[in-house]
């Protein structure tokens, strides 16, 4: 039985993957719901209901007036109403009329992203009917039951030679892929590729790593003086539904910890940050200006995240803002230096640092650690610390382990660049 999110996917891609809770959901969220749509049916009675069949199930709310059932209310947690949304509203009625339940119209719940905390609880959600919209997904709806229901075994996502080719893809090589979707590597043809699609391709046909190293390290002495101090830095940051703090948006990232270490004299050493009790946003944005100094290149693996973050803070604290801008302008992002110039057969199409860093270095990192061993799992034990179900010392131990990971082993892939040791 699949859910309403993975049937979608299944019925649009011909895939699903097991669903995962992010974090802790926070239970209020349903009790805010049911406040909404009692405010918004005053006269009504509003009830829970979760509907099924073999081959799916959704849940969502019944609307009652005079004893009659007026509506269907679903819940999405996106910030507007989705080809997604539409579908489960379509699917909770095709499963609701199954069980005999009928009503006239259909309502998406979902979260309205221009809230804040400190503002009407009842205005975190919008709700805004879609019963036409819905009506037209019908069919869409009834096809993919009979698709799941037909599929005797449905197959978790599964590796082809679309997931390892990195995107994008020219036309012919996509329509080629529809036709051929589990053809073998080495009979796509040559000229359907690009030049990164075709690297890949000869890398898995060979088994041998390709790595330009004379651009690689060039390209990073051009960023990297090494006679002067090199910062490298991570954040580790998690966002809600219900905003933790006032000046957040729904979904907004809130940084809780940073990790820095700095490369200087042939010397390494590490400075760390971490808040999992109080809003952290303000002592994290003065203790990184402390840090990082005011000059010298601040290396980071995808830096558009920490940019993003830092460009956050500046934003909400305007006295620290022209540091903070200053350091958000230091920023190199090794990404993508490496996916230029470096692809290893056991990164199976990704160039994320969980995948170039067992690679590079010949062993993974990560493994030494227990507990908290990706930004996920970082994520998610800063929730479970303000749910009270990991302590705070816990919690903390396996983040500041995680975070100095992190920044130690981009550290290591300067080594790699250089081709030598760095430090005395």
């Amino acid at each position: 039985m699949l859910s309403a999110n993975q049937l979608y996917l299944f019925h649009t891609t011909g895939e699903y993957e097991t669903e995962k809770m992010d974090g802790v959901f926070d239970p209020r969220i349903f009790e805010i719901a049911e406040a909404k749509l009692k405010f918004s049916f005053p006269q009504s009675v509003i009830t829970r209901m979760t509907h099924r069949n073999e081959e799916a199930d959704v849940s969502g709310f019944h609307v009652y007036t005079n004893g009659a059932l007026e509506a269907f209310v679903v819940f999405n947690t996106s910030t507007s109403i989705k080809p997604k949304s539409v579908f489960k509203g379509a699917l909770y009625t095709l499963l609701a009329e199954q069980n005999e339940y009928c009503a006239n119209a259909v309502y998406s719940l979902f979260v309205n992203n221009g809230y804040s905390l400190g503002c009407n609880e009842l205005d975190f959600l919008s709700l805004v009917e879609m019963t036409d919209k819905v009506k037209g997904m019908r069919s869409m709806v009834v096809s993919a039951c009979k698709k799941a229901k037909v599929s005797v075994e449905i197959k978790v996502k599964n590796e082809m030679p679309k997931d390892v080719l990195p995107k994008p893809f020219k036309k012919k090589l996509a329509s080629f892929l529809q036709v051929f979707p589990q053809c073998d590597l080495s009979r796509i043809p040559e000229h359907l590729l690009n030049e990164k699609q075709s690297i890949v391709k000869q890398v898995h046909i060979s088994g041998e790593c390709y790595v330009d190293m004379d651009n690689l390290k060039a390209e990073l002495l051009m960023a990297c003086d090494l006679s002067k101090a090199i910062y490298i830095l991570d954040f580790e940051s998690t966002n809600s539904m219900m905003p933790l703090y006032k000046n957040l948006k729904p979904y907004e990232q809130l940084a809780f910890q940073y990790s820095v270490h700095k490369l200087h004299n042939e010397k390494l050493t590490h400075h760390e940050f971490i808040e999992l009790e109080k809003e952290p946003r303000l002592a994290l944005a003065k203790q990184l200006i402390k840090d990082v100094g005011d000059h010298g290149v601040i290396l980071a693996y995808n830096a558009g995240f920490e940019r993003k973050i830092i460009k956050s803070l500046a934003e909400l604290f305007p006295l620290l803002a022209s540091k903070l801008m200053a350091i958000a302008d230091r920023l190199y992002d090794l990404y993508p230096l490496f996916k230029k110039y470096y692809y290893h057969p056991s990164q199976r199409g990704s160039w994320s640092l969980k995948k170039v860093l067992p690679a590079v270095l010949g062993f993974n990192p990560y493994d030494q650690l227990e507990g908290t061993g990706n930004g996920e799992d970082a994520s998610n034990i800063y929730q479970q610390v303000r749910a009270g179900l990991v302590t705070v010392e816990q919690a903390q131990q396996e983040l500041l382990a995680y975070c100095c990971v992190d920044t130690y082993a981009l550290y290591q892939l300067i080594e790699f660049v250089f081709e030598q040791q760095l430090v005395a």
